[in-house]
């Protein structure tokens, strides 16, 4: 969230907030009062999901037991090679063809685990897609809050070749993602008694040290 105001000197001042859809300890600014899903919801959301049948392919992990989902022929043989993970690791895609068979996979793996119905073996390319993933609201609001911001998250660690399952088992730990941030620009300046703290204060080598 970005305020400007003005500020005593009569500058202008930009305010930045950021306001985060999962409520952490320790995380969440104290004065943030607005609803918001908490963390113990979507853990407690997340430990119905891992607990569901129709869920045991995304938490898999290394298990050959789980039912791989319906694919085209043209993507059979991509997806059979990276079953049941279907996660970067020792294997990458070799061509945008390749790739978009992965996509498809992991995405009908998670909405199979979400109840939503798709048709086909492309669900990303379904138009009404949209639709079909808004109307789990009427299950829990809070779910499609929990499951966005494991998403989000899991957008941040691709680098680290995460999948939906560790964005979600790490998603509430502080160190997955950035707490709340707030900052001004211009900074405002710090208060006297704060200066001559910073003047009084010892350096390692004990010679007094002055702010820049």
């Amino acid at each position: 969230m970005l305020e400007g105001r003005q500020g005593p000197d009569g500058n202008r001042v930009l305010r930045m907030r950021t306001l985060q859809a999962v409520q952490r300890p320790a995380m969440t600014c104290a004065d943030d009062r607005r609803p918001a899903v908490t963390a113990g919801t979507c853990d407690r959301i997340f430990n119905t999901l891992r607990s569901a049948p129709a869920c045991t392919a995304l938490f898999a992990g290394a298990a050959s037991n789980a039912v791989r989902p319906p694919t085209s022929p043209a993507c059979a043989k991509t997806v059979d090679a990276w079953w049941p993970s279907l996660e970067p690791g020792l294997l990458h895609a070799e061509s945008p063809d390749e790739l978009d068979c992965l996509q498809q996979a992991r995405a009908q793996r998670l909405l199979s685990c979400i109840g939503v119905a798709t048709t086909g073996d492309s669900p990303l390319r379904d138009p009404g897609l949209p639709q079909e993933v808004l109307s789990i609201r009427e299950r829990d609001p809070a779910e499609l809050v929990c499951l966005s911001w494991a998403a989000s998250v899991l957008q941040s660690h691709k680098r680290d070749r995460w999948g939906m399952a560790q964005a979600i088992a790490f998603s509430l730990d502080p160190s997955a993602t950035y707490g709340e941030f707030e900052a001004e620009w211009p900074e405002p300046p710090s208060p006297p008694e704060a200066r001559t703290a910073i003047r009084a204060s010892p350096s390692d080598d004990g010679i007094g040290t002055r702010p820049p």
